[in-house]
């Protein structure tokens, strides 16, 4: 007897799950950042070079407030839970979790129980005032928990265009995340000398949990270009910006089989992971051009998103800053009611 085939997603639903997605790896990667830069603080390395560089990585746009320092307590106060920071753990958290209760019938128990979990876990930690008195195991916890939440994903949803829609939002997130970090940190992989700055190839690495990966593949020493070519240009590390529009685009493509209208989609998402994949590295860094790929790379993270939109989700959005959206407007009336 032919299997029956699951209903097509409403376009509210669609455009929650996706939020799910990209709302959580953001959180997830604001951890790794802010748990990277308060190590090379421990080690005594830290500049303040770094802090306006964790701040640019977290802010999009958003402005630091100028009556604060730039050290350490501060930037990770704005990293964590600063209200006039929508792109704060507790704010990507927050919009994750009223996402997922608006499509309670979609994702799976489990699911639910892990966002709503986690989403408490770190708003505890936060109004009592004790992350930052344990902050490693804090920031451990809030990406062990978004780790968790997309493996119960792949094990308890059914895999349709909903799991889809989770994981192409994560894609996209997790590419433009680390073209970001690339076209912030480049610059600083080697000192005023012209040497590597070990330290910092090998931080800039381990804020993509990419260094014993990195070191593995190459079988040498961490070097700024093997660094750059490695988080860029892999097509083996999950957290390369290859391969995460590697898989974009394979969602891109599934979703788009269920909808002829959708061909931009499939297009652009896969312009943006052909101009990755014929990238070379070595080119690149000796015309000077690495930083002009690296925000061509993120307008086309923008057009695909504005297609994705403009296909499914049935709304007229424009992200302010290249492949990182603005809150649509469900969001943006769900983050005023907080």
């Amino acid at each position: 007897m032919p299997t029956e085939a699951a209903a097509p997603l409403l376009s509210r639903v669609a455009d929650a799950l996706y939020w799910i997605g990209r709302y959580l790896e953001r959180a997830e990667n604001a951890a790794r950042l802010l748990d990277v830069h308060s190590g090379l603080a421990a080690d005594g390395v830290a500049l303040p070079v770094d802090w306006d560089q964790l701040i640019e990585l977290a802010r999009d746009g958003m402005e630091y407030p100028a009556n604060w320092p730039r050290d350490e307590a501060s930037v990770a106060r704005f990293v964590v839970h600063y209200p006039g920071n929508p792109n704060a753990i507790v704010s990507t958290l927050t919009m994750a979790r009223e996402n997922a209760r608006g499509v309670r019938g979609t994702i799976s128990s489990e699911m639910w129980e892990q966002i709503n979990s986690l989403y408490w876990a770190v708003r505890g930690e936060v109004e009592a005032g004790r992350w930052a008195t344990h902050a490693h195991v804090f920031l451990q916890s809030v990406k062990q928990g978004a780790h968790l939440f997309h493996g119960l994903a792949e094990e308890t949803m059914l895999q349709d265009e909903g799991d889809t829609f989770i994981r192409l939002g994560k894609c996209l997130e997790r590419t433009v995340n680390t073209l970001r970090l690339v076209e912030v940190k480049h610059r600083g992989l080697s000192g005023p000398d012209g040497h590597p700055d070990l330290a910092r190839c090998a931080a800039t690495l381990k804020m993509c949990s990419a260094f014993e990966a990195c070191r593995r593949w190459y079988a040498a020493p961490v070097e700024p270009r093997r660094v750059v070519e490695f988080l860029l240009l892999n097509a083996h590390f999950p957290r390369s910006a290859l391969w995460s529009a590697t898989h974009a685009a394979e969602d891109a493509r599934a979703i788009a089989l269920h909808s002829p209208a959708a061909r931009e989609v499939e297009r652009q998402f896969g312009a943006l992971r052909a101009q990755l994949e014929f990238a070379d590295v070595d080119e690149l860094l000796q015309s000077g051009g690495l930083n002009a790929f690296l925000s061509s790379a993120r307008e086309r993270a923008w057009s695909a998103e504005r297609a994705l939109h403009g296909s499914f989700f049935l709304r007229d959005d424009r992200p302010v800053y290249p492949g990182r959206s603005s809150f649509p407007p469900l969001q943006q009336q769900q983050q005023q009611q907080q």
